[in-house]
C-alpha cells in the first residue's frame, strides 16, 4: 500500500501544481474515517458522516466534473493519482491501527520501509532502464517509467534529508495510529494543506484557482468538524466517570 500510494502521489506531483495534488490526497483521513468502521469497528455518527460527504464535496469539486477532457489542464485519469494515492495510504493507516494491538510503532515502521525498498528494487529491476517509458505520452506514467539515474553530488544532502524525514514520519504516524483512534487522528494531517499552499507559492510560484480553493476549505472543515466531534463525545463519555471519583 505504501508503495502504490508513493508512486501514484508521485507521479501526480511531477503534473500537478502542489497545493492542488495535496489537497486531493487529504481525502485520505476521509477515507480513514469510513474505513475504521468496517475494518476497526470504529462507531461514526451521522454528524461525522455528512462532514466526511461534505469533504469528498470537496474531492469532486476540484475534480471539475463540469470541464470537458479537451478544457482541462491535465488528463482526467492523472487527477484520480491523487485519489489512488490516498485510498492506498488510508488501507496502510487503517491496518496500522489494526495491527498495532500486538506490534510496536518502530517494528512496523521497519517493516513497511523494508518492504518498500524491496519493491522498489524490484521495479528497478523490471522498468529501470526506462523501456517502458519509449513513446509513452502522458507526463505522469512517463515520470514513473522513465530510466533511472544515479543522483548527482549536490543531491545527495537532499536524499539523505528526505530518507530521515520518512523514518521520523513513518515512525510518528504509526505510533500515533497505534495508540489513539483513527478518527481522531487522521484530522491532524490537515495541517499539511495550507504548509501546501505556502510552499507552493514561495518555491513554485503557484496559486490554487477558484474550484481548488473551494475544495480545500471544505475538506479542511470536514476534518476539523470531524475532530472537534470526535473531542466531544469523548468527553460526554469520561465526565461521568470522573464525577463518582
Amino acid at each position: 500500500m505504501v508503495v502504490l500510494s508513493n508512486m501514484s502521489f508521485f507521479a501526480a506531483i511531477a503534473v500537478l501544481p502542489l497545493a492542488e495534488t495535496t489537497a486531493l490526497f487529504f481525502a485520505a483521513p476521509l477515507m480513514i474515517t469510513l474505513l475504521s468502521i468496517p475494518i476497526l469497528g470504529e462507531k461514526v455518527g451521522p454528524m461525522r458522516m455528512s462532514a466526511v460527504l461534505v469533504g469528498f464535496i470537496g474531492v469532486l469539486i476540484m475534480q471539475r466534473p463540469w470541464q470537458s477532457m479537451g478544457n482541462t489542464d491535465v488528463n482526467r485519469l492523472v487527477l484520480l493519482l491523487p485519489i489512488i494515492a490516498a485510498l492506498t495510504y488510508a488501507i496502510n493507516q487503517v491496518m496500522t491501527r489494526k495491527l498495532g494491538v500486538s506490534s510496536k510503532a518502530s517494528a512496523m515502521a521497519i517493516y513497511i520501509q523494508g518492504t518498500f525498498i524491496i519493491i522498489s528494487a524490484g521495479f528497478y529491476f523490471v522498468a529501470g532502464d526506462g523501456r517502458f517509458a519509449e513513446g509513452v505520452e502522458n507526463d505522469a506514467v512517463e515520470f514513473l517509467l522513465r530510466a533511472w539515474q544515479w543522483p548527482p553530488k549536490g543531491d545527495w544532502p537532499f536524499m539523505a534529508g528526505l530518507g530521515c524525514l520518512s523514518a521520523m514520519i513513518g515512525y510518528c504516524l504509526s505510533q500515533a495510529y497505534r495508540v489513539s483512534s483513527a478518527a481522531t487522528v487522521a484530522p491532524f494531517e490537515y495541517v499539511g494543506l495550507p504548509l501546501a499552499v505556502i510552499w507552493g507559492f514561495f518555491i513554485f510560484g503557484e496559486l490554487p484557482d477558484l474550484a481548488v480553493s473551494l475544495g480545500i476549505i471544505l475538506i479542511m472543515g470536514a476534518g476539523l468538524f470531524v475532530f472537534l466531534r470526535e473531542r466531544m463525545l469523548k468527553r460526554r463519555i469520561t465526565r461521568p466517570t470522573n464525577m463518582r471519583r
